[in-house]
């Protein structure tokens, strides 16, 4: 089983050019996958990755907003750490990332709105997450409602001592379609149950830990919704325009897992490498998770 460090080791090192070798790289926050990633680019650049918590996130802003205020949250750690000042000549690259989740939920007024969704604390939020989608359909008519949106954003910043070099920040969107039949069942206590003791078995599993990636929970997870394992219960009809039929899916599952898990665009991490997008195109435990998503489905809710 191969494990980060393996990882690391066989990946051939590939050294920046001096006009964006780095001094520090810092991500600003807590996620074991994103630092992972980040790991990963550090050692092309000979260097160990500093972790600063983000702070308070306010759930009010976008991703991309949120990335920002983790890095200035940082900023300010460092700063009174004495790290940061006019006559420092470091140059660092300070980074950061959020997901959100938003799906569908109607109105008392009998209009549907976009919700954005919080990590779950019981089995209920996830079922009422399933029940917006089909509700929302149910009374437009609108079969676009079963279904949710992945916002992913991230931003890094460039500084020498205490002034800004560059910001490079980006956003991605993927709408994944579900199966109505599906979300009809996954709606229901039985088929909520179900679909979260998957979860849970797949959070606990060799697939989801075999790259140095400590066990988790549903309530990790935004709005409890898994790409990989709503794609292994039959559920996930297309992403964005790319239907499970088609050649490309699994080069755009692969896009939105790593989008929904890690959150870092290929543009804001080439700020640290400018072979960031190959580096990290390999990486062990995306490829494993979407080799688990694209075994043969469970489809229960056709039973």
């Amino acid at each position: 089983m191969e494990t980060l460090q393996s990882v690391y080791l066989r990946t051939p090192d590939v050294v920046a050019s001096p006009e964006t070798q780095i001094d520090e790289i810092i991500y600003t926050g807590a996620s074991p996958k994103r630092g992972a990633v980040l790991s990963l680019l550090a050692r092309q650049q000979g260097k160990t990755l500093i972790r600063i918590p983000g702070g308070p996130e306010n759930n009010n802003l976008d991703p991309v907003q949120i990335a920002g205020a983790k890095i200035d949250h940082a900023t300010s750690v460092l700063k009174e750490q004495g790290r940061i000042s006019p006559d420092s000549k470091v140059k660092r690259a300070l980074v950061g990332a959020d997901v959100q989740v938003h799906s569908p939920i109607l109105g008392p007024d009998g209009k549907t709105v976009s919700k954005s969704r919080g990590k779950p604390e019981e089995m209920g939020d996830v079922m009422n997450v399933f029940q917006g989608m089909r509700n929302s359909a149910l009374a437009t008519g609108d079969k676009r409602y079963y279904g949710y949106m992945i916002e992913a954003g991230s931003e890094s910043r460039t500084m020498v001592g205490d002034q800004v070099l560059r910001v490079e920040s980006a956003t991605n969107f993927y709408f994944v379609a579900l199966q109505r039949q599906a979300v009809d069942y996954l709606a229901t206590p039985e088929g909520t149950k179900e679909y979260l003791d998957m979860l849970k078995t797949f959070l606990r599993s060799p697939v989801y830990t075999s790259n140095g990636i400590s066990q988790s929970s549903p309530t990790q997870i935004c709005g409890g919704l898994d790409l990989s394992v709503l794609n292994k219960f039959g559920a996930i009809r297309k992403i964005n325009q790319t239907h499970v039929e088609d050649t490309h899916f699994e080069e755009e599952l692969e896009s939105a897992t790593f989008a929904a898990y890690v959150g870092f665009d290929s543009s804001v991490l080439e700020q640290i490498h400018p072979r960031a997008k190959q580096i990290i195109k390999p990486w062990p435990w995306v490829k494993a998770i979407v080799d688990y998503a694209r075994g043969n489905p469970t489809q229960s809710y056709l039973m």
